[in-house]
């Protein structure tokens, strides 16, 4: 914060992130979308190995949160839909807890014997693989990440339109079951209760090509990569001196 009354530009991973900065520098800053770590996104383990671990059989429908619980994420409304839906759903939660022990109580009683609370796994995949919808219910994100790794390993996502979603969304056309900022669980339920339909089959896959035609970490470094040329271009053409011509 102390740097930014020197600074002439700026980045940000999606334009509503861009928001952050101060109204003066606005116009300066570019929105560049990360990228995924693909070989860490990928399960090592089959989808039969992960879901014995969890205790499911193959007729459950396990409906998950994979991220930090913190409560500026709204994480218990996996749970609460769960609740609401009865069997054969499970709330499967994987990744650290990060002070919301009140909250994470509440998810625990809400889901009951069908809640799964996990610690994080190496390779994010094999939390994905495992599951059969994503939620991410949150009321604001800088960019999403955890979208584009489900997006990436084939798994229907449920989501808010915050982070990059509706920027994305506005490119390449659906690419989630959306779901209202603050939504009930009935709402949720009603977006999970689409699973397996040609309408999200068709989503699951598009966001699957998106993922791998431009949100690879290997895109991002190619994105920021001309925007520091960019950059740098335009400053030695401000320089004092600089040619400007052939």
């Amino acid at each position: 914060a102390s740097l930014l009354p020197f600074a002439t530009h700026g980045t940000a991973i999606s334009r509503s992130a861009s928001r952050t900065f101060p109204p003066e520098l606005q116009s300066a800053v570019s929105v560049l979308h990360p990228g995924i770590n693909l070989q860490h996104c990928r399960p090592h383990k089959s989808r039969e190995q992960v879901r014995s671990e969890w205790g499911l059989n193959p007729t459950d429908v396990a409906i998950g949160y994979i991220g930090r619980f913190a409560i500026e994420k709204n994480p218990t409304i996996v749970a609460r839909t769960v609740a609401r839906l009865g069997e054969p759903y499970h709330a499967i939660y994987v990744g650290p807890v990060h002070h919301e022990r009140e909250d994470l109580a509440e998810a625990k009683r809400q889901a009951g014997s069908r809640g799964h609370f996990l610690p994080p796994v190496e390779f994010v995949g094999d939390a994905f693989v495992g599951l059969d919808a994503y939620v991410l219910a949150s009321p604001s994100e800088g960019f999403g990440l955890a979208l584009a790794e489900a997006w990436a390993n084939r798994v229907p996502t449920i989501a808010t339109p915050v982070g990059a979603v509706p920027e994305l969304e506005a490119v390449h056309g659906p690419m989630v079951l959306s779901i209202p900022v603050d939504p009930t669980p009935d709402e949720v339920a009603a977006a999970i209760a689409k699973l397996g339909t040609a309408e999200a089959r068709a989503v699951v896959d598009h966001a699957h090509r998106v993922v791998l035609e431009g949100l690879l970490d290997r895109h991002f470094a190619a994105r920021f990569d001309r925007y520091v040329r960019d950059v740098l271009s335009g400053w030695e053409l401000r320089r004092p001196g600089a040619r400007r011509g052939p």
